[in-house]
């Protein structure tokens, strides 16, 4: 199909002409289906897979990671920790403060001048 008779086209016949396999869209797909790589291509590939599995590369840097992890995280268990302890109630109250509390005494009269 030329280009001019596709410009005439409208979507619907565009769409349908594309899902029954008969635009050129799916035609160059077809065509480039059986494309492979080249062999050097795929040396070179295999050859990074496996130096990246023996190790062999120098692994990534990470700000994260280091000689400090530990002891930040020991610091973040203590606050933490501290800070529970701290707004726990008190799991045995003074028997003294259980007791009702107690009248206050009337205040004591001032003596008549």
């Amino acid at each position: 199909m030329s280009p001019d008779e596709r410009e005439d086209m409208n979507d619907e016949e565009l769409m349908r002409e594309y899902l029954e396999g008969n635009s050129e869209v799916s035609r160059v797909y077809r065509e480039r289906a059986r494309e492979q790589p080249g062999a050097a291509l795929d040396a070179r590939i295999r050859e990074q897979a496996r130096r990246a599995v023996s190790g062999s590369q120098r692994r990534a840097h990470s700000p994260f990671a280091g000689h400090w992890m530990v002891p930040a995280s020991l610091a973040a268990v203590v606050v933490l920790s501290v800070s529970v302890v701290v707004l726990l109630p008190d799991p045995d109250p003074d028997p003294a403060q259980l007791r009702s509390p107690q009248p206050a005494a009337p205040p004591a009269a001032e003596p008549a001048s």
